[in-house]
């Protein structure tokens, strides 16, 4: 009875720290170019000025050397000077950005290079815990901004930090952009959605595993 007992303690210790696996999407370690845009949660395009419509990119590959094997997408009109978020798939730095790092360039307008991330199909008050920092990358002056569902919650200029905890329903969208600058104007982002579990989680599973262990006693006496 001892060794239940343990066990019933030792579940009830694990359930109220980790109720349940956090989900995370990871901008860096999701990046791709085989799946399409979207892939997944996230989309590659630009927005031409904050309040524009999104447009999302169809030309997307690996990159010539010295950068390869990194990933690219990029917009399809060379008037615009290519807006491109990329990724450092080699050893070494290229313009501020180190390996495996992700990084936003503006169009030679200063449109905005943008990394959107949707909410899945089927959340519906799923709380996250939402984390983005602009690197200082390459030496060139640049914005920075944050929307959510079309609307700018954050900006900075250059380099910076962004983070909240949202519930939020299948459909939101935070956009992530790097505008109004050209030259020089590589900057790293690094982004991160991560779950959050819900207050009644804990109680649930503490209430769980207090129950078995009042069971365990009942049979031990």
């Amino acid at each position: 009875m001892k060794l239940g007992t343990s066990i019933v303690l030792l579940g009830l210790g694990l359930g109220v720290a980790n109720p349940a696996s956090a989900i995370v999407f990871d901008l860096a370690a999701d990046f791709a170019v085989d799946n399409g845009n979207p892939n997944g949660v996230w989309t590659y395009g630009q927005l031409d000025t904050l309040s524009s419509p999104f447009t999302p990119w169809v030309i997307g590959g690996v990159t010539d050397a010295p950068y390869a094997p990194s990933l690219f997408w990029h917009s399809s009109d060379p008037g615009d000077g290519n807006p491109t978020v990329w990724h450092n798939r080699t050893s070494q730095s290229f313009f501020g950005s180190p390996p495996g790092s992700v990084a936003l360039h503006p169009g030679s307008l200063g449109q905005g290079a943008t990394v959107r991330w949707t909410a899945p199909a089927g959340d519906a008050g799923v709380s996250y815990a939402i984390s983005a920092v602009f690197g200082a990358g390459d030496s060139g002056s640049m914005g920075l901004a944050v929307l959510f569902n079309g609307a700018t919650v954050w900006t900075g200029s250059d380099s910076g930090s962004f983070a909240t905890t949202q519930a939020l329903s299948a459909g939101d969208r935070f956009d992530f952009v790097v505008h109004n600058g050209y030259g020089f104007g590589t900057t790293p982002l690094a982004v991160t959605f991560t779950t959050v579990p819900e207050p009644s989680a804990y109680a649930a599973v503490a209430a769980l595993g207090l129950g078995a262990l009042a069971c365990a006693r009942r049979r031990r006496g």
